[in-house]
């Protein structure tokens, strides 16, 4: 399980940009979080995957004493002088049996449809290929919690829907647990076991609820769409804007 507990978090010390927020992720679990655009979503994930210490508060992990995080942003951040099988085996630089880490990334890669592009380079492939191997890439890290920060976002929506299904298949066959920031909350239902409200700045949670639907589910279930419509019900403040008021009528 993964433990935040944020008091406080500052870049100027009399504005706050998250305030008294708590919540946890537990063990292969998939949390999605969703609120207001410039709320902190991507300052929060930066301060659990320790890019930035400065913050009153504690996180922590039960499983380990140092929590083994990976990271997939909005840009796929590949080097561009590697192979794509370069750039996943990146991440296992420190694995001492070689051969062994190239078939893991071999398999992986298998899994993501890119097993055919091993010795191809970034320039070389699509946005959405280059999304794939980002996602092998965090995967070859083996992460005991994945953050990902909206990286389907530039898609194509069947590019996206395709991601997010090897997501779920990666998720599953290495027991990570997923903490997945988001705007769209459809797809927050689509992919989430939870889905955790965030309020704009100073950022704390407003709810937390858990998503019981089934797997898989699409962006365009019956079901997903009904749950959708309860939300925007339920928190018209929160989630609805002059852009999507249709939805929330």
């Amino acid at each position: 399980m993964l433990t935040i507990d944020i008091q406080n978090k500052s870049f100027d010390s009399d504005v706050s940009i998250i305030k008294n927020l708590h919540f946890s992720v537990d063990k292969n679990e998939i949390v999605a979080l969703i609120g207001p655009s410039g709320a902190g979503k991507s300052t929060l994930l930066n301060l659990i995957a320790g890019l930035d210490e400065e913050f009153e508060g504690t996180i922590t992990s039960a499983s380990c004493a140092t929590h083994n995080i990976g990271l997939m942003f909005q840009e796929a951040r590949l080097m561009p002088w590697l192979t794509v099988l370069e750039n996943v085996l990146l991440v296992a630089e420190g694995r001492k049996d070689k051969q062994k880490a190239k078939q893991d990334a071999l398999d992986i890669l298998k899994l993501v449809g890119m097993e055919s592009h091993e010795h191809a380079y970034p320039k070389q492939l699509s946005g959405g290929m280059t999304k794939r191997v980002a996602l092998a890439r965090a995967f070859m890290f083996n992460p005991e919690v994945l953050l990902m920060d909206e990286p389907f976002a530039s898609l194509d929506a069947p590019s996206a829907e395709q991601l997010r299904q090897k997501l779920l298949i990666l998720q599953q066959q290495m027991s990570s647990s997923i903490l997945y920031v988001t705007h769209d909350l459809t797809e927050a239902v689509a992919i989430a076991d939870r889905i955790i409200f965030l309020t704009e700045k100073p950022m704390t949670v407003i709810e937390q609820r858990e998503v019981s639907l089934p797997r898989p589910r699409y962006l365009h279930d019956p079901e997903v769409s009904e749950i959708c419509q309860f939300f925007y019900r339920q928190f018209p403040d929160l989630l609805c804007s002059h852009e999507n008021s249709a939805k929330c009528m």
